[in-house]
């Protein structure tokens, strides 16, 4: 199956190595593994069927709510856009999120949750090309990964956000192991931290630099 798909693939890939990169091909063929526990959740956006507004999507725009979006009904989803202006302010953690949200229930907000499943690439490519994706995530070699992938697969669309070295100050606490260290050899973005990260040997979570958020 794995076969069959490659050679069906329309994007020039490399043969899928890992599990989530079996996961993100079959789900060019509309074959999705676990299309429930597969979710993005957002806030403040428009999710449109051809032209119209999906009516959940506006009721929940209506009342304020966020909601829990898995894959198996984004496959449904022909464009997403922001209820208000051309942004996107993207968190990993979810507290962090749901603070937000509290803070700015009206702000287009999505949550991964980490590392970024195909529910929250599937959103990523619905936005109109003119939104601009602002990313926060962890400050740690994951978190910078993580980081790493988005602004490589929106080229000129993402923007850092609060994602240097003052939130690494802010926020460093957690050692950091050899292993998880030389992660950061695979980081070709925010230099600046990457040198703190090496120096102090330290994690930094987002938590702690909410109030700049």
């Amino acid at each position: 199956l794995i076969h069959a798909a490659y050679s069906l693939a329309e994007d020039d890939l490399p043969y899928p190595k890992t599990t989530k990169d079996r996961v993100d091909l079959l789900a060019t063929l509309q074959i999705i593994q676990d299309d429930l526990w597969n979710f993005v959740t957002i806030q403040g956006l428009y999710g449109y069927i051809n032209d119209a507004i999906h009516p959940v999507w506006q009721a929940a725009t209506e009342m304020n709510s966020a909601l829990n979006m898995p894959m198996r009904e984004l496959m449904h989803i022909s464009k997403v856009k922001p209820i208000i202006g051309y942004n996107v302010w993207v968190v990993e953690n979810s507290s962090v999120a749901s603070t937000l949200m509290d803070a700015c229930p009206t702000a287009p907000i999505i949550c991964t949750h980490g590392q970024l499943r195909m529910a929250a690439w599937r959103l990523f490519n619905l936005l109109d090309e003119g939104v601009v994706i602002h990313y926060s995530g962890d400050l740690d070699p994951e978190g910078l990964l993580i980081a790493q992938n988005i602004v490589q697969r929106y080229p000129g669309r993402v923007e850092l956000w609060r994602m240097d070295e003052k939130s690494y100050t802010i926020g460093k606490s957690e050692p950091l192991t050899d292993d998880r260290l030389q992660k950061l050899q695979k980081s070709t973005i925010i230099p600046s931290v990457v040198k703190l990260m090496q120096k102090y040997k330290k994690a930094a979570y987002q938590e702690a630099w909410l109030p700049l958020l």
